[in-house]
């Protein structure tokens, strides 16, 4: 029986309500969502079947998740990762599309056709990849910038791929194309840049006057899905247009509510893609082809994660990374899914070929999360052993800029942690308890061993590219070393030190602190605000009078304070 488009909008829609059902039985989201559609879609139950509108609207989750990803990264941030972009991810385009072809014309497939499926299954999922990441709070660490940044050139190279399939074999005439296929790509590229940076944020400003939200949730969706269709129709991707004016609107002081506003959008347009990749495969082809497509999955998966681990080690990845990244990135992406069915439409495949490549890039997919688990688990049992080495410090910070650097990881330092992992800023961690960096770190803290009071441990976490640094270190000796060190080396850095009351903090301000906390105070200020909250007083009162109390205080210390 047919069902109507609307009973399909809400079938959807409800199951993306109960996936939270199925995370409570440990199975992992995106495998769910593959499940789930393969069983809704027209090749199982068929309540789903209009596959083709269904792939569009899925596309859009891509584009929300790039244009949020975009959101975390400034541009000194990405010109930091340019070397990752360009170096490594140029490299593993290449050569992971080379030995794939290789592989295909060994097992028969025609050159021109072992060259697009190359291309094809070189690529890897931006949206299974960012958010194993996310979800486990890595973007932000090296593995999650090395990892991003392949897969942002990825992005970048779908628009020359795509207009080699029709041509693959017009030699001739395949220079002109891929010539002006590059000049669309710089011009779109371009237009999103200077809208991003000069009109968009003056609309922001517009839409915020109004104070009407869902005005400013309007433009939010219409940032990100227009500036994905001016890279579209540049023959690139739509998600490299949302990424790039997500990334010019990192610095804008209404990045926090875009991000806020377009999280639902993204998480349940992601969903359906992954729901959508699901409907895709058939069970028949599955069942026909079952061992040939787990061959394929098994030979692509390990042509790729060697491939791809080599690289990362010629590109000074440490080993754990190194290992993690090549296992992420084994597995096919969704914009194979395009490829090959362009190739399709062109003749360089039939249909049954067509079918095991999608259900080999389909069924890759699936195992991503289970490839991620086990990366994760090498990298913490590597890490174990080798937990307290420092040169772990120059392969984690390497590409980080404009962070915090945290020195010491006790209760405070882990809570400072928290407070700006939840605001996706950037930080790393130094401690000198190895088995609680260890254990950290498997809990995915971005901690590592190191002495803090040691200059070169500094220098390896990249103090001169940070923000500011946070000093938790309960030992006022120890810290007024560190403070006259930085002092020397970084007179203009910020320095935030932990105090224990307001003679400690005069102290510290004088070696050079930039302020100094006193737990004392701001211990007392919280007991008052429960104490003034239970009598009765509004809330806003409450925090008014905290204020000036505290403001009051910092008034005090300031003529003794502040960095020389």
């Amino acid at each position: 029986m047919e069902v109507s488009v609307f009973l399909q909008a809400l079938l959807v829609l409800a199951v993306v309500v109960v996936m939270p059902l199925v995370e409570r039985l440990r199975i992992n989201a995106v495998v769910g969502y593959l499940a789930v559609g393969m069983a809704i879609g027209p090749n199982g139950a068929g309540m789903i079947h209009d596959l083709d509108g269904a792939i569009e609207l899925a596309e859009f989750g891509i584009v929300f998740l790039l244009f949020t990803l975009g959101l975390e990264l400034s541009v000194d941030r990405l010109k930091a990762m340019r070397h990752d972009i360009f170096g490594l991810g140029t490299a593993q385009v290449l050569c992971c599309g080379a030995a794939v072809a290789l592989a295909a014309w060994a097992i028969g497939f025609p050159p021109t056709t072992a060259l697009v499926l190359g291309a094809a299954l070189a690529m890897s999922s931006t949206a299974v990849v960012a958010q194993i990441l996310t979800d486990e709070g890595e973007m932000v660490k090296r593995l999650g910038r090395v990892a991003f940044a392949v897969l942002l050139f990825q992005d970048i190279a779908v628009a020359p791929i795509l207009a080699m399939v029709p041509l693959v074999g017009e030699e001739a005439e395949l220079g002109s194309v891929l010539g002006s296929a590059l000049m669309r790509a710089v011009l779109g590229v371009g237009a999103v840049l200077l809208i991003g940076r000069y009109v968009t944020p003056h609309l922001f400003r517009l839409a915020a006057r109004t104070r009407r939200r869902e005005v400013f949730v309007a433009l939010v969706i219409f940032t990100a899905l227009g500036t994905g269709y001016l890279t579209s129709e540049a023959g690139l991707s739509m998600a490299l247009g949302a990424f790039l004016s997500g990334v010019v609107l990192a610095g804008c002081v209404f990045r926090h509510q875009i991000e806020a506003d377009i999280e639902p959008f993204k998480g349940i347009l992601l969903g359906l893609f992954f729901m959508t990749i699901g409907m895709i495969l058939s069970p028949g082809v599955l069942w026909q082809q079952g061992p040939i497509i787990a061959w394929l999955v098994v030979g692509l998966v390990t042509i790729k994660a060697l491939i791809i681990f080599a690289l990362c080690r010629l590109f000074k990845v440490g080993l754990s990374t190194a290992i993690r990244i090549a296992l992420l990135l084994a597995a096919g992406g969704e914009f194979a899914f395009v490829i090959v069915g362009l190739a399709l439409a062109n003749g360089l495949l039939h249909s049954l070929a067509a079918q095991t490549m999608i259900a080999t890039v389909a069924a890759s997919m699936a195992l991503t999360p289970l490839l991620a688990m086990v990366g994760r688990r090498v990298q913490q049992w590597l890490e174990r052993r080798v937990a307290n080495r420092t040169d772990l410090l120059g392969e984690e910070s390497r590409g980080l800029v404009d962070h915090v650097v945290i020195l010491g990881f006790g209760r405070v330092g882990q809570t400072v942690a928290r407070l700006l992992k939840d605001l996706d800023v950037p930080y790393l961690a130094l401690d000198l308890d190895h088995r609680a960096v260890a254990e950290h770190r498997a809990a995915g803290a971005n901690v590592l061993y190191g002495n803090a009071a040691q200059i070169g441990v500094l220098r390896k976490a990249g103090i001169g590219r940070a923000r500011m640094v946070v000093v938790t270190i309960d030992q006022p000796s120890r810290v007024a070393r560190i403070l006259t060190m930085l002092r020397n080396e970084y007179p203009a850095l910020e320095v935030i030190v932990r105090a224990h009351d307001n003679a400690q903090a005069r102290a510290l301000e004088l070696a050079g602190a930039t302020r100094a906390v006193p737990e004392t105070l701001e211990a007392s200020l919280q007991l008052g605000r429960s104490i003034l909250t239970t009598i009765g007083l509004p809330i806003d009162d409450v925090r008014q009078i905290i204020q000036r109390v505290r403001s009051e205080h910092y008034e005090r210390l300031e003529p003794t304070g502040g960095a020389p």
